[in-house]
């Protein structure tokens, strides 16, 4: 499920927040560290939140959960599982 997660995770930083389908997110991209301002943090949230129906705490903004493609799709597996 993971896979699937961060598959359309992906998707949705490509298409929606850059607008660009040909651009390339490795699952080991940092996120936090310029990749993404805080506008697309938002975007990204907003989006986790609406398509998973999950809240995310700003608590829960953290690098551990948000430094990489990888790392948001495990963090979302977990809040999916009642783990988070």
């Amino acid at each position: 499920m993971s896979e699937e997660i961060q598959q359309q995770l992906r998707t949705f930083i490509v298409e929606e927040i850059f607008g660009d389908s040909g651009m390339e997110v490795p699952a080991d991209m940092p996120l936090l560290s310029g990749f993404l301002d805080s506008f697309g943090l938002m975007q990204l949230l907003n989006f986790i939140e609406d398509t998973y129906d999950v809240a995310i705490a700003n608590r829960e903004v953290v690098d551990e959960n948000f430094a990489s493609l990888g790392a948001v799709a495990a963090f979302v597996g977990r809040k999916l599982a009642g783990k988070e």
